[in-house]
């Protein structure tokens, strides 16, 4: 599969059409509703006009390219090369410690990579699968992603403050008393003339505030339902960038901790004894050893890990470019603390 998936139609599932009338609506509004109406083509007008379509046009783009993108995927052909130095290789706990295999997919699986069962493939750093985007966030689509819910909650906080700022302001101006003493009036004439199956009067001239009110209510509520989902989502994979993790990796851990005797978890975890380093998943409660480090294998530090996610160049990590991810999806950078540990051998995750 190419960088982009070609199939629109299957790629505009509902929820991909739900997010996208959202933003319509809420961007529809702000614009035509309260912008344009309140301060008009003044300075400011024009300012918070052009800040807030430029933020939501980033936003709408990463959000495309999620959707479109293909996150990566494993070719027929690749097979990992165990004869290279200062590599990891994940392999089974059971099969005579082999490499790991997809069996639904018949292929190898390479380090990070998992099958989605909702897309039927193996993803390449696959992080989750998304019903919103109606695709797997993985390698090739992680940045435009974690940009997506960036730009969409900075959106949202600007869309919020220019509709609370608005209408605060009318109602210093008493703008809204004549449509809440009167609201039953403002509709019964239209009432009647539906009784009368004759043609509806001119609407009353307090019907287009009204209407006016209401759509800036419900993009009000909107928006704070999104700044509060995206913004918690945006957080945690705020998180995830600082320690170079996937979603997937972070529950491979965290899981053995609440697992009981009886109980099977399976965790990945680096364990440094004497300068020997191994890379393995183990199957039971994970042993709390004194003399044991527990460290991510892929953490490069806090700037380390921004670049290998975000981009090696600065300037370009809010820019909805291509994938930015290090690494060609089958390999990564591995942190320090290993390729010492290792000596300069190669390690092994046993699954």
């Amino acid at each position: 599969m190419g960088a982009f998936d070609q199939s629109i139609t299957a790629r505009l599932s509902f929820s991909v059409l739900v997010v996208l009338f959202f933003f319509s609506y809420i961007y529809s509004t702000v614009v035509f509703v309260v912008v344009l109406p309140w301060l008009e083509h003044s300075v400011p007008g024009v300012m918070h006009l052009s800040s807030f379509t430029i933020i939501t046009c980033l936003a709408m783009a990463s959000y495309i390219a999620c959707v479109f993108r293909n996150p990566g995927s494993v070719p027929t052909d690749w097979a990992p090369d165990e004869g290279k130095i200062s590599t990891v290789l994940e392999v089974k706990r059971k099969g005579a410690g082999s490499t790991r295999y997809c069996n639904k997919c018949c292929k190898p699986k390479p380090p990070r990579c998992h099958h989605c069962r909702v897309c039927n493939r193996c993803v390449l750093r696959m992080d989750h699968h998304c019903v919103w985007i109606n695709n797997c966030v993985g390698h090739r689509n992680y940045k435009s992603f974690f940009l997506f819910l960036f730009y969409a909650t900075v959106a949202c906080i600007h869309a919020l403050t220019l509709v609370v700022m608005q209408m605060s302001v009318e109602v210093k101006d008493h703008r809204y008393e004549h449509i809440l003493e009167r609201p039953w009036k403002l509709v019964k004439p239209i009432v009647k003339a539906g009784r009368a199956l004759s043609p509806p009067p001119p609407l009353n001239p307090l019907v287009t505030p009204l209407v006016c009110v209401i759509l800036k209510v419900v993009c009000a509520a909107l928006c704070v339902m999104l700044i509060v989902g995206i913004g918690l989502l945006l957080s945690w994979h705020t998180y995830l960038i600082f320690n170079n993790k996937t979603t997937i990796e972070y529950h491979e851990v965290s899981c053995s901790y609440s697992t009981t005797k009886q109980q099977l978890s399976i965790t990945r975890e680096l364990l440094i004894f004497n300068n020997k380093t191994t890379i393995e998943y183990h199957e039971g409660v994970r042993a709390r050893v004194q003399t044991q480090i527990h460290q991510h294998p892929y953490d490069l530090g806090l700037c380390g890990n921004l670049h290998a996610v975000l981009g090696p160049h600065v300037p370009t990590w809010l820019a909805p470019t291509e994938c930015a991810v290090a690494g060609d999806g089958f390999e990564y950078e591995m942190s320090e603390s290993v390729v010492l540990g290792m000596g300069g051998g190669r390690s092994s995750v046993i699954v």
